[in-house]
């Protein structure tokens, strides 16, 4: 994705007035699902995308971490959303060191990857990154709208399965908010990280932009 395509995400995706709403929605149960925040608590965004969650985390005062595997994704975010730190990563494979980050996003990603050792990876190294929390979407196999409206197929799962993928992460389900449920797909979960988990550290640092 180039800066262009940047440009149009945003404009399909920011602007549009369902679309609006949809961020709205959506933050609002991001932001119930991560609790309190303390000013100057550090937040990973991966990926970030063009930036709106970061955006309204740095609003609540914490040291947010964009991250995000499309360059021009993350320039667009740094533009507008002005995290603490950026870095161009694989959610799966992130440039972090073990507990470098509070709690972590992880939002609209898991059900663009068909591969269940994807998600797994996905998952881990957000369990491997995070001191408390971890929010994660994921989209739920039973639901009416894609009936009426459909679209591409994507990975989904009901919550049996996401708490089977997310304890083989190292992850336990504390609390599950649907946008809403059996209509939308789009579900939102909040996982602790399993302190008894093994965890393994990488050799990058993060490193302030």
């Amino acid at each position: 994705m180039d800066a262009a395509a940047a440009e149009r995400y945003h404009a399909r995706r920011t602007t549009l007035a369902s679309a609006r709403r949809r961020l709205f929605r959506e933050w609002a149960i991001v932001r119930g699902l991560l609790g309190p925040l303390r000013s100057g608590e550090r937040v990973l965004d991966c990926p970030c995308g063009i930036g709106p969650h970061a955006r309204r985390l740095g609003e609540l005062g914490a040291r947010v971490v964009a991250a995000d595997l499309s360059p021009a994704m993350l320039a667009y975010a740094v533009r507008e959303a002005a995290p603490a730190w950026a870095v161009v990563a694989d959610a799966r494979r992130l440039p972090l060191r073990d507990r470098s980050v509070d709690a972590t996003l992880v939002v609209r990603l898991l059900h663009h990857l068909g591969l269940r050792e994807d998600r797994l990876a996905v998952l881990r190294e957000a369990a491997r990154v995070s001191r408390t929390r971890v929010v994660v979407s994921f989209m739920h196999r039973i639901a009416l709208a894609p009936l009426l409206r459909p679209r591409p197929t994507r990975s989904t799962m009901d919550l049996s399965a996401f708490r089977r993928e997310a304890a083989s992460a190292g992850l336990r389900v504390e609390r599950v908010r649907p946008v809403l449920p059996f209509v939308k797909r789009m579900w939102f979960v909040a996982l602790v990280p399993d302190p008894t988990q093994k965890t393994y550290g990488t050799s990058h640092q993060l490193r302030a932009r």
